[in-house]
């Protein structure tokens, strides 16, 4: 079913609509990209290149730091580390919220702006301290749930460290099954934090307050369709991921054993290329994946705007 100039009117058409056009836009794959690893998906784009830490370098990494905080004196150098390391993880965070904010603006002016995609005007440009202010409003349970699930790791993972399980599997995955009821909140809040977020750029595109925008943006996410939403774009994002991780995993293997058995050049060449195609065919695919998230949550915060609409959620599916 469509609307008028042609939008859809249904959440299967929007979804729909919102993916093939992504699909013919690869500039959006690199803005959509680029804004999740700032915010911390450098994270999970590396761990399948990630040697994971054992309990004997943990402990060596950990047992000085111990040391010299129960003595009270710790060296001035330690001291000097973590100032540091406290500074720059400080600094990546404003860094992501600003230059993330912004690709975010861009990425939600282009995609208003795009005829193919059809959204509801009007649209306007959004102030970057509007958007990070709905992110960081957004985001407000998230920082709740992952103290919880901070504290959780530290008690499991000491734990773990004392009182080890199966040598076989890795530390951080024996840590991670510990606690695997914090780590499965944690996300959960994080997708529904950015799915907010994405809805009320949205809305503040089409000139709604910072507030009216997130609360449009909760009753948007709250319908069937925007529930649904949440849970389509997401298992896409999560598949993207899985296919990045394991050719990426698989190719890197191959490439670090021919490293380690100093292989002829050749050879060696030709696995390091199929590992870096393989990791950007990857990187592609999730940052397809991304904008395309990008795109429906816009597209599902237009429904709302097409004359003739119901503002209740029983009838949002009905129209599909």
């Amino acid at each position: 079913m469509e609307g008028p100039a042609g939008r859809p009117t249904s959440w299967g058409g929007a979804i729909s609509s919102a993916f093939l056009t992504v699909l013919a836009r690869p500039q959006w794959w690199l803005i959509a990209l680029a804004s999740f690893l700032l915010r911390g998906g450098i994270l999970a784009v590396i761990l399948p290149i990630v040697t994971l830490p054992t309990v004997a370098s943990l402990s060596g990494l950990a047992s000085p730091t111990l040391s010299a905080i129960v003595s009270g004196n710790p060296p001035a150098s330690l001291v000097t580390f973590y100032v540091l390391l406290g500074g720059a993880i400080a600094t990546w965070v404003v860094v992501a919220l600003i230059v993330g904010g912004w690709l975010e603006t861009e990425l939600v002016g282009d995609l208003a702006g795009d005829e193919e995609l059809g959204l509801a005007g009007p649209s306007r440009k959004v102030a970057l301290r509007h958007a990070i202010g709905v992110r960081l409003i957004a985001h407000v349970g998230t920082l709740v749930v992952a103290s919880y699930a901070v504290v959780r790791l530290v008690v499991e993972g000491y734990s773990e460290i004392f009182s080890p399980g199966d040598a076989s599997v890795p530390l951080a995955w024996r840590i991670a099954l510990r606690a695997l009821d914090a780590i499965v909140v944690l996300g959960g809040a994080w997708l529904v934090g950015e799915s907010l977020a994405g809805l009320a750029v949205r809305r503040l595109a089409v000139g709604d307050s910072l507030l009216a925008a997130l609360a449009r943006g909760v009753r948007l996410l709250l319908r069937p369709s925007g529930l649904a939403t949440l849970a389509l774009t997401n298992a896409g994002i999560g598949l993207a991921l899985l296919a990045l991780w394991l050719a990426g995993s698989t190719a890197w293997d191959q490439a670090r054993v021919l490293l380690v058995d100093e292989a002829p050049a050749p050879l060696l060449i030709a696995g390091l290329l199929l590992f870096v195609t393989t990791w950007l065919l990857g990187l592609a695919l999730l940052g397809a994946s991304l904008a395309w998230r990008t795109a429906a949550w816009a597209a599902g915060a237009d429904q709302a705007m097409i004359p003739g609409r119901s503002s209740t959620v029983a009838t949002d599916l009905a129209h599909s």
